[in-house]
């Protein structure tokens, strides 16, 4: 009682998905998220699509706008959501990181595009399962283009980005903040607009996830029906 926890500085957070911004502001403590403001911006038909920016002209233009309204600062992480970026969670020995990364380069050895036009990641999800000396780690495979896409985009609208993020990995780092989740499995579902996805989570550790396009008019009874059927689906 009494005790107040540290918290890091301000941070802002961009998310783009398939037809909006979404700029979140806050402070990240110990095991607590503090928003500060939270801002959606809908995008033109066509600007953004699956996490591919098809019109950066635009795009860029809405950005910079957004900037000089100081409804972004000078310094941003980056969040991309497409299903061009691949994750698979894996189980791997203690070793050292660079050791790490280069497993995780094999984890995606059946791709049909070149291992040179892609770049590998990883973020740790156990850093030890039980008493094995193994722990689990999230892998991540995205283009090469699509993260220069959004660098140049960010250098032309005068922002510096602090990080580059995956959609799916921030949908876990926050889903750790909820106890209720550590409890029993469950299945979390999201919607954002035409994309529904769900992930897998087992005492609190994330397992696996899928996600499905959407294909009827969001706001609509089919789109309603539609969502209302892939909620049914999961078991």
């Amino acid at each position: 009682p009494g005790h107040r926890k540290a918290w890091n500085a301000m941070d802002t957070a961009i998310h783009f998905s398939n037809n909006t911004i979404k700029i979140v502001t806050g402070q990240a403590g110990r095991d607590r998220v503090r928003l500060n403001s939270c801002k959606t911006v809908p995008l033109p038909e066509g600007v953004l699509i699956n996490g591919l920016i098809t019109d950066d002209g635009r795009l860029k233009e809405i950005l910079t706008g957004l900037r000089r309204s100081g409804a972004i600062g000078g310094k941003a992480a980056m969040v991309i959501d497409s299903s061009d970026i691949l994750s698979r969670a894996i189980e791997i020995p203690f070793m050292k990181p660079a050791n790490i990364q280069k497993i995780v380069g094999t984890e995606f050895d059946n791709l049909d595009t070149a291992a040179e036009a892609m770049l590998f990641d990883y973020t740790v999800l156990e850093g030890r399962i039980g008493s094995e000396n193994r722990g689990r780690v999230l892998c991540c495979a995205m283009p090469k283009a699509m993260l220069d896409s959004y660098r140049s985009l960010f250098a032309a609208a005068g922002i510096q980005p602090t990080v580059c993020d995956t959609g799916l990995n921030c949908l876990i780092k926050a889903a750790s903040l909820f106890p209720d989740l550590k409890v029993s499995p469950c299945v979390l579902a999201t919607i954002d607009s035409r994309v529904f996805s769900c992930a897998l989570y087992a005492e609190g550790q994330y397992l696996f996830s899928n996600r499905y396009p959407l294909m009827a008019e969001p706001g609509t009874p089919d789109y309603a029906v539609e969502v209302a059927g892939r909620l049914s689906a999961i078991h």
